[in-house]
């Protein structure tokens, strides 16, 4: 399933899973496996063995997730059990219930990111909020008795995102260019058929040669775009146009440290190769629409193109509907309600103009100036 994204509708899946710590539980399914970023194969190997040997129930699927990984038997088989117990509580409910009713709901984003992205490296998770705290706690002991001081109630005076300066780094998220340490930067530019990342060397001119200093940006470049694709999960088709290199071998290793570093993303990847333009072609699976997205709306004025018709194109634009609608209607005179920036345009710019359009057409033209009109909105009055 995948929500709406601006004008693409949300598509719904009559697939089941349920996702656990551990695995992913799917009735209804045969397939039984590791999931494709496990890429070690002797650790594939041993999870295939672990999922063989479980009490799998006829006619469903269990795959293995990411954070399987180095898990024992007993705790994947526990975590697959709690999964089937809540499956018996779903089915239940099917009997139970009158439809329309919601039969299940996934945790709330707090548990789900614990869930899914908590990793051994995590030393402490603060939390602010008591309800939340407590439920974490009890989360993380189901995980693990060891984790179970992992999580602790922030209740410091100053507020936990000021404390650690996420709100600035929360900000950048939002912003089309990223600035790299060298003085490089990337550009991105998401749009609803492909996301754009264009790679800019800037000030980066510490190596002796034009390619070497291309080839060292684009490495470092290279980190930076798999890291803000988790960031503003970004997803779909992303081009990026990297600076342009002559030797084959220096693309050869910046495709591979772009493959590495998006090793630690949970969407699946696909990565092609880089043209003799310096484009990339690649694709990020896409469940949710980005941060941005998510987060914002189309701005009013400009409906999302970044650009706005210029004060003297639209009092150009003004004047010829104005002779449309006097044409249409039997008037001798007209009220103009534009944005004041035009109306100052037309009265000072256009102000001949408009006098011999009354002469013209023997009708008494007002124009009034009003700041609540973005450009391009106007309202015409004709009076007999």
């Amino acid at each position: 399933a995948k929500d709406p994204i601006m004008n693409k509708g949300a598509m719904l899946t009559t697939l089941l899973s349920l996702p656990g710590r551990h695995v992913v539980l799917m009735p209804g399914h045969s397939v039984k496996g590791v999931s494709r970023k496990i890429e070690d194969e002797p650790e594939r190997q041993r999870l295939k063995g672990i999922v063989g040997e479980l009490e799998i129930p006829e006619g469903y699927g269990v795959i293995v997730r990411t954070a399987g990984m180095g898990c024992s038997k007993t705790m994947i088989s526990k975590d697959l059990k709690d999964l089937m117990r809540l499956w018996k509580t779903i089915k239940g409910k099917v009997m139970q219930e009158k439809s329309p009713a919601l039969l299940y709901k996934e945790r709330g984003l707090v548990l789900r990111s614990i869930r899914d992205s908590l990793t051994p490296d995590v030393s402490e998770i603060l939390i602010d909020d008591p309800n939340t705290f407590n439920e974490v706690q009890e989360l993380l002991n189901i995980f693990s008795s060891k984790q179970g001081q992992t999580a602790k109630l922030y209740q410091g005076e100053k507020p936990l995102f000021s404390k650690f300066q996420l709100e600035e780094q929360i900000g950048s998220i939002f912003e089309n260019r990223v600035r790299l340490k060298s003085g490089a930067s990337i550009v991105i530019e998401p749009t609803e058929a492909l996301v754009t990342i264009d790679v800019n060397s800037g000030k980066s001119t510490h190596e002796k040669s034009v390619e070497q200093t291309a080839f060292q940006t684009n490495l470092e470049a290279a980190e930076e775009v798999a890291r803000q694709l988790r960031l503003r999960d970004l997803g779909g088709l992303i081009v990026i146009d990297f600076i342009d290199m002559r030797e084959a071998n220096h693309r050869a290793e910046v495709e591979r440290e772009l493959k590495n570093h998006l090793k630690q993303d949970k969407a699946r990847t696909k990565v092609g190769r880089i043209s003799k333009f310096g484009l990339l072609e690649m694709s990020r699976q896409r469940i949710h629409p980005s941060i941005e997205f998510g987060s914002h709306i189309v701005c009013r004025q400009c409906q999302g193109k970044g650009l706005i018709p210029s004060t003297e194109t639209l009092g150009i634009g003004f004047l010829r509907k104005l002779g449309m609608e006097a044409l249409k209607n039997d008037v001798t005179r007209v009220k103009c309600i534009v944005p004041t920036a035009v109306a100052e345009f037309l009265l000072n710019k256009k102000r001949r103009d408009i006098v011999e359009f009354e002469t013209r057409r023997n009708i008494a033209i007002d124009i009034e100036g009003d700041d609540g009109l973005v450009p391009g909105e106007s309202r015409i009055v004709c009076s007999p």
